[in-house]
């Protein structure tokens, strides 16, 4: 008799710890494990050109609310949702993936403004051409005192009488 308690208490545990991890294997691939989560907040205030994309974490499988950047070199900044950096970073990157949408909407409708070649400035030989500085390419600046000096050497030399 002993030995046949003995045997359903270990198969109650054995369901049990079977019904434990399988619950934590569908939380885990349902939200991106626990191992991603912010576990605080940064002050870092990372350029927003270097910004490509972004998540927001929730505070249901993870301790905190918070805004996750991730940089063109990979990293990974946790932000504060209320920050005015973080809302403006998050406005830059729904921006970029607007215009990218609707670049890729035109490449893929036809008619799309991809068949139409650009036109391209160019200047004709014939047509004069301004900013041109006879061949002599970017003169160096000089300072004020040697401006200065220049001028008055040559107004000498112009009025020789």
């Amino acid at each position: 008799m002993e030995d046949r308690s003995q045997r359903m208490t270990f198969s109650l545990v054995l369901a049990a710890f079977l019904c434990f991890t399988t619950w934590m294997t569908t939380v885990c691939a349902t939200n991106g494990g626990v191992s991603s989560c912010c576990l605080h907040l940064s002050n870092t205030q990372v350029r927003l050109k270097r910004i490509v994309n972004y998540t927001i974490q929730t505070v249901n499988p993870c301790p905190i609310k918070a805004i996750v950047f991730e940089t063109k070199n990979g990293t990974n900044v946790c932000s504060d949702p209320k920050n005015k950096w973080a809302i403006r970073a998050m406005q830059k990157v729904d921006k970029e993936r607007e215009k990218t949408a609707l670049q890729e909407k035109g490449q893929t409708e036809e008619g799309s403004t991809s068949d139409i070649t650009p036109a391209v400035a160019s200047a004709s030989k014939s047509a004069p051409q301004q900013n041109r500085r006879n061949g002599r390419g970017r003169q160096r600046k000089r300072s004020r005192k040697g401006r200065k000096k220049s001028r008055k050497g040559r107004k000498g030399q112009r009025n020789p009488m």
